[in-house]
């Protein structure tokens, strides 16, 4: 078995992005339980395989608009995430 492949650091940025919006774009359980298994999968799951599951909730919540009454997204220093498929 090889050694697991650390995240680079825009992947576990993009991820903690995502798990930091899904509060946003999901609100109640539902969003919690994404914004938590996002932080998790940055965390430790990558070392168990690949996680494109992860990467296709990610970008979809990165791509969902927020709802009307949610605050932008916005990090001091940092311009907005856009997804690759944005690009």
């Amino acid at each position: 078995m090889s050694a697991p492949t650390p995240l680079t650091p825009t992947e576990a940025s993009r991820l903690r992005f995502a798990a930091a919006r899904v509060l946003r774009t999901h609100p109640g359980p539902i969003g919690e339980l994404l914004h938590r298994e996002l932080l998790a999968w940055q965390d430790f799951g990558h070392r168990f395989g690949a996680g494109r599951l992860t990467s296709a909730v990610a970008d979809q919540i990165l791509a969902a608009p927020l709802p009307p009454d949610a605050q932008p997204d916005w990090c001091p220093g940092l311009h907005p995430v856009r997804s690759a498929r944005a690009a």
